[in-house]
């Protein structure tokens, strides 16, 4: 009896002792049909690869994050927004911008650097530097009087709201043979406007021939008296002069 109650005590420890090694020994945990010693421990991150058809898409739901190149196929009518006020360039060696896509109004070509404008369909512009003309044209002939070396000839007084721009004179004085034009001048209420008499010699019939043509660009605003004014050396006859000046009226800003 008492041999048989040491056995059975030896027994339980055995037992015992057994069990606490078994569970304080670590596992080993295997793949899907691997082994111990090519398998990663359940515990390390594994590679995922799932395949699915088009028609049953993986669905995402919450927040994921991507590294490296996203390959993304179009389905439908995609949305995209800006946030912000970005910076857009051009990039003037391969980008055509086209205006108006239907009717083509205005093309600009990148590779040839310039503006098309299609001629069904001008493109309008003003020049704010150069308002409405309208033309005008003055004249006058008048006489040098006896004893007078020089002499005032009225042209034209510039009508209120208006500027007038006279861009060309044209005069031709006949004088006796003796006679010369020293000074010839568009004049208002401002400075002298000096232009220069060209000597021609005399005509058929002796008399000493001047003239003036010249471009210019005279200035008058609203309310001045546009005039001539003519000087000579001698004041013994009464020779004739004929003027003209041409130019255009602007609305006064």
């Amino acid at each position: 009896m008492y041999r048989f109650k040491n056995s059975l005590i030896a027994l339980i420890g055995l037992v015992a002792l057994m069990t606490a090694a078994t569970m304080l020994m670590p596992h080993v945990g295997y793949g899907s049909g691997g082994t111990a010693t090519t398998n990663a421990p359940a515990t390390q991150t594994q590679n995922v690869k799932v395949v699915n058809t088009s028609s049953e898409p993986v669905p995402i739901q919450g927040n994921a994050t991507v590294s490296g190149t996203v390959q993304a196929a179009q389905s439908g009518t995609w949305n995209v927004g800006i946030n912000g006020t970005p910076i857009v360039g051009l990039d003037a060696g391969n980008n055509t911008v086209k205006f108006d896509a239907v009717n083509n109004t205005v093309k600009f070509d990148a590779v040839n650097n310039t503006v098309k404008i299609d001629p069904a369909a001008p493109v309008l512009v003003r020049d704010v530097d150069n308002p409405a003309r309208q033309p005008f044209e003055g004249s006058a002939f008048f006489a040098l009087p006896f004893g007078q070396s020089q002499v005032f000839k009225p042209i034209t007084t510039v009508p209120a709201g208006k500027v007038l721009v006279i861009e060309e004179v044209s005069a031709a004085a006949r004088l006796s043979a003796n006679d010369r034009l020293v000074t010839f001048a568009i004049y208002s209420s401002g400075p002298f406007h000096y232009l220069l008499p060209n000597d021609e010699g005399t005509d058929d019939s002796g008399r000493h021939v001047f003239t003036v043509s010249q471009h210019v660009r005279f200035y008058f605003t609203e309310g001045m008296q546009v005039s001539c004014f003519v000087e000579r050396t001698d004041t013994a006859t009464q020779p004739g002069i004929d003027l003209s000046v041409f130019g255009y009226f602007v609305d006064k800003p």
